[in-house]
């Protein structure tokens, strides 16, 4: 049994890619972007909101904002939740994919000082999913794109700029954002800060009975 389950795992190591077997998932996916302006030894406080106004004071997104938080404590940032004493504003969007390609104007003001965002107004209620895993011409099983970023202002200055932006799009067969958060803030804070200029691709290696 240890002989067979030691093989096992050198194949996943060996593949390095994700695998999943009936309801057994092992592997998590995802490809990051980022273009940024950090060292990697920035501090101050930073307040994280959400992009969709609709999203605050919810408990499932908040755990999203809590997810983010804390990767980016125990980078050298101090998250507040009020716009004093501020140096960064952070902007955390999530959800899927669609064709729509709508955006969000808004503008967010801190203290004295405001500035424009216009993020994808992403799906967050129930996805179209891709038909995936063909029997016979029939599929299977729905995979869906799942979708998350963040962008960070410098709000110290004079004029607020943007100094770091980061995405991940991730494809699998999970379409409940409130069961993808552990998921999709690893992809996105694992090793912070990302590689700027780069694709990368992010694996979580947890092993799960599913996605969701």
């Amino acid at each position: 049994m240890i002989k067979i389950l030691s093989l096992f795992s050198l194949l996943v190591l060996l593949t390095g890619c994700p695998t999943t077997g009936g309801n057994l998932s092992i592997g998590t996916s995802g490809t990051r972007y980022a273009t940024h302006e950090f060292k990697g030894n920035e501090r101050g406080n930073i307040l994280v909101l959400h992009a969709k106004q609709s999203f605050e004071g919810q408990l499932i997104h908040n755990n999203y904002i809590q997810g983010v938080t804390k990767y980016l404590a125990s980078n050298g940032f101090t998250p507040v939740e009020d716009d004093k004493n501020l140096k960064y504003v952070g902007i955390l969007n999530y959800g899927f994919l669609s064709n729509k390609g709508t955006t969000m104007p808004r503008i967010i003001k801190v203290g004295n000082k405001s500035f424009n965002i216009n993020p994808e107004n992403y799906t967050s209620g129930t996805p179209i999913g891709i038909p995936s895993g063909y029997v016979y011409g029939v599929p299977t099983k729905s995979l869906y794109d799942r979708v998350i970023e963040l962008d960070i202002y410098d709000v110290s200055l004079e004029k607020p700029k943007q100094v770091f932006t980061s995405k991940v799009i991730s494809r699998g067969s999970c379409g409940q954002l409130s069961q993808l958060q552990q998921i999709l803030v690893f992809l996105l804070m694992e090793n912070f800060p990302p590689k700027s200029g780069e694709a990368e691709k992010i694996v979580d290696w947890k092993i799960r009975y599913g996605e969701c």
